[in-house]
Formats: C-alpha cells, sequence, structure tokens
C-alpha cells in the first residue's frame, strides 16, 4: 500500500499534536492531509470529501453532545460512514479502548506515536478492514479483530501443585 497516495483528515485542537500529525506525515509523504480543530467542521467536512481515514483527538466533542464517530457514522449524507476513524488519545486505559471499539471507531492510536505504528494502523485497517455491523443504536466496524484459530497443543493453563511457603505476621 501506498501511503502517500492517502487522503487523511485530522480532527485536533492541540497546536502541539497538529505540529506532531503534520511531521508524521510529512515523514510518509502524505500529500493530501486536512487539519481542522473543530468537530462540527470536521463533520462539514465529510459531508463534502471522501478520505481515506479520520484521525480523531479524543479531546474533540460535537455540538449535539455526541462522538465524532457517532455523528461521522450515523449522520444521513456523510459521503463515505465507513471510513476507518482512529482515536487518538495519551492516556489509553483498557476501558477506554473498549469504549472507543462500542462507539464505532476502527482503532485507537496511542501517544506519543511514531510514522511507523501509524503506517501499521492504516494498512490494518485499509488493506484488511473488518466488516461493518448496524444494530440497534451501533454502526461501526465489527468489533472482532478476527476470528483466532483453534489453540492446538497442550493446555497452557494446566499447572501442577506445588508447595508454597507463606508466613503470617505475630501479633504484637
Amino acid at each position: 500500500m501506498n501511503v502517500s497516495d492517502l487522503r487523511i483528515l485530522v480532527v485536533d485542537s492541540n497546536p502541539g499534536s497538529i505540529l506532531l500529525w503534520r511531521q508524521v506525515f510529512g515523514i510518509l509523504n502524505v500529500k493530501a492531509l486536512m487539519v481542522i480543530t473543530d468537530g462540527d467542521a470536521a463533520i462539514d467536512q465529510l459531508y463534502l470529501d471522501r478520505y481515506s481515514a479520520v484521525l480523531c483527538s479524543d479531546q474533540i466533542k460535537c455540538s449535539s453532545g455526541e462522538t465524532f464517530a457517532h455523528m461521522a457514522r450515523r449522520s444521513p449524507g456523510i459521503l463515505a460512514p465507513m471510513v476507518p476513524i482512529f482515536l487518538v488519545t495519551g492516556k489509553p486505559r483498557r476501558r477506554d479502548i473498549e469504549r472507543a471499539r462500542d462507539l464505532g471507531y476502527t482503532d485507537v492510536i496511542a501517544l506519543p506515536v511514531s510514522a511507523g505504528t501509524v503506517v501499521r494502523k492504516l494498512q490494518g485497517a485499509l488493506g484488511k478492514p473488518r466488516p461493518f455491523i448496524a444494530a440497534g443504536e451501533f454502526f461501526g466496524p465489527d468489533r472482532r479483530s478476527g476470528v483466532r484459530p483453534p489453540f492446538r497443543g497442550s493446555d497452557r493453563r494446566t499447572r501442577s501443585p506445588r508447595k508454597v511457603r507463606v508466613s503470617v505476621p505475630s501479633e504484637a
């Protein structure tokens, strides 16, 4: 995949992060990079243009109170509602990643970031996209990242019992 031919939309209001994204995508020779600092303006841009991928900061809010991914996936008239949307966060915790997945984000990118990480994430999302699911309030990529083959070999979780010495503190 030639990353330099991609059209990338970055939605971030932090000037330091914007500089970082310009440098990362400059290293990758991406020529079509659009940076928008407001969630509502970014949604408006998705009505006008198609992008290969969208990177959205976890600090971005839309005026409607909905998350950026929900608006980008569910708003009628969006040109490409199945575009890969990456949540960019500085402190990813497991519950944040699971919540992002449940909100319809394709993947999470943790800061600090390298050009190699961005390429890997883009190739994973664009090279072999997950099927989209529309069910009730959810519309987004299938939350399961892939089908794992059945485990072959001996059970790794069985252990033989062993004696352990436990010291009990004496009461004073």
